[in-house]
């Protein structure tokens, strides 16, 4: 594969700092080379030290730099005024002329234009400042690739936007992706060449040079979580907490919501350059944010004393499916569900069932972390479709699982946990692990749920370990986040392992 011209998205700070220092060594490899860095944060730009490291990145980096909001001040007059057939009209028209037929999926991935559960407090948009808003970031993506045009496109994750964009638009155009991601298995790390596995084709990922050794017998004793990280494990500790030493429990809680209340004043509306103090979009309103945080903390106050409320009273069902709820809006969940949301997966589940088999009940795991996130009219709404029970999330979820006919999710890591231990899973959305589940996709549902109902669910532990086995290379570990910065070795470390990678994939 020659490369001539790599352009890298990035999202966050932490990535930004990454992305510029990979596509310096790689300059430094081969002066010839033409690398881009193309910042998709609204943040860096809206805060005080955000928009001064991008001035000096700008100033001092041997790659150019592109900054996809840096206009947001001129956007937030152009909004209001475009007229909403205008908007939609260029929506489309992209949607036509780059091929890509789920343009409302992109645009739902990004909690600034559509706020959730855990994200109320950015300003609700009308359909028309959606698309109006929408519309100005694809068509400056869509400006800086034409301007720069990339044989390859570098990211790491799938976040929000404009990298949902930018990979719908690789994908349409047939430019080249490599996107760095977790392996979901330890601190091992990956690299697809795809951004959504839409369509699987084979040697659609970097594949590990050398099988490492004992890897399966390692995996299948791999405990409670494949990813020690995975927040719904770091989490886990509180919701026992709150069961077996309340008092303790709600200590934390206060302690927990009195510092989060402190680090939002510190990054309120003053942290930010003068002139984008007021902004109405792609920021967040500050008093709806103090609101929010005062919330979570007596939502977990209800979850220590009303638990039953959430859960209902009596045993589990003998027979039933598991669909875990995700984290939300984490980014990944986000994309990789392509505007699927976790209440319409159970919806879906729970009216199949009905049809196939009415002794077979629909089990809801909370995340735990979202017991002081979700409102109780979400939980009503999944109990009125009858044949719902909603687990106490305080139940390990490998124990669960097995006892379950099979589970349900839309991208988690418990995909990969339940067909290692035996059990039938479905996979609803695209995540990157999509080619080692046998059923995936709405269309097939049904007749995983009939499988299951009959014993007969397809088991994917053979896929699931030969994806991880094809993946897990010592030397290509790391922390893709905060971690990756904490000091100038850690930084040189994570850059040395990811440009090692992608040689790989381009010989």
């Amino acid at each position: 594969m020659s490369v001539n011209r790599v352009a890298f998205v990035a999202y966050e700070p932490w990535e930004t700092r990454v992305a510029s220092r990979f596509l310096t060594r790689l300059k430094e490899e081969d002066p010839s080379l033409e690398t881009l860095l193309i910042v998709a944060d609204p943040f860096q730009i809206r805060n005080n030290r955000g928009s001064r490291r991008l001035r000096k990145l700008a100033e001092s980096a041997s790659h150019r730099t592109a900054v996809i909001f840096e206009d947001l001040l001129e956007w937030h007059k152009t909004i209001p005024s475009v007229d909403q057939r205008d908007a939609l009209t260029r929506v489309e028209t992209i949607a036509k002329s780059e091929g890509i037929d789920y343009l409302d999926a992109v645009m739902s991935s990004d909690p600034h234009l559509m706020p959730r559960e855990r994200a109320p407090f950015y300003h609700p948009l009308t359909q028309a400042e959606k698309n109006a808003a929408s519309v100005l970031v694809f068509e400056k993506v869509l400006d800086t690739l034409d301007a720069f045009a990339p044989d390859v496109v570098v990211m790491m994750w799938d976040q929000y936007l404009v990298k949902n964009f930018v990979g719908a638009v690789c994908r349409a155009r047939n430019i080249p992706v490599r996107v760095f991601r977790r392996v979901r298995y330890k601190d091992y790390l990956k690299l697809d060449y795809f951004f959504l596995p839409i369509s699987q084709e084979p040697g659609e990922s970097l594949t590990a040079p050398n099988t490492k050794e004992n890897l399966r017998a390692e995996i299948e004793a791999f405990g409670n979580s494949l990813y020690p990280n995975n927040l719904a494990v770091t989490e886990a500790g509180f919701v026992e907490q709150c069961h077996n030493a309340p008092l303790k429990a709600i200590g934390q809680v206060l302690a927990r919501g009195w510092k989060a209340q402190v680090r939002k004043l510190q990054t309120g509306p003053f942290s930010r350059p003068r002139k984008f103090r007021w902004l109405r979009y792609w920021v967040s309103i500050n008093r709806r944010v103090h609101l929010y945080l005062l919330m979570k903390v007596f939502r977990s106050f209800r979850y220590i004393f009303d638990r039953k409320t959430l859960t209902g009273e009596g045993a589990l069902p003998e027979r039933f499916v598991v669909v875990p709820l995700h984290f939300r809006p984490e980014s990944a969940i986000l994309t990789q569900g392509l505007g699927t949301e976790d209440d319409d997966v159970v919806e879906q589940v729970a009216r199949t069932l009905k049809g196939i088999d009415p002794e077979v009940a629909c089990v809801v795991l909370e995340h735990p972390s979202m017991i002081e996130d979700r409102r109780y009219a979400f939980y009503r709404k999944l109990k009125s479709w009858g044949n719902v029970v909603i687990a106490d999330p305080v139940i390990p979820t490998q124990e669960l699982i097995q006892r379950s006919l099979g589970v349900i999710t839309i991208s988690g890591t418990v995909g990969l946990e339940a067909s290692i231990a035996g059990i039938p899973v479905h996979v609803a959305g695209y995540p990157e692990y999509l080619g080692a589940i046998q059923s995936h996709g709405s269309e097939a549902l049904q007749a995983f749920l009939t499988a299951c109902a009959n014993d007969e669910g397809p088991v994917s532990g053979e896929g699931a370990l030969s994806y991880l086995e094809k993946h897990c290379h010592e030397g290509w570990q790391g922390d893709l986040g905060w971690a990756a910065i904490k000091s100038e070795e850690a930084l040189e470390e994570t850059v040395t392992t990811l440009r090692e990678m992608f040689h790989a994939s381009t010989k």
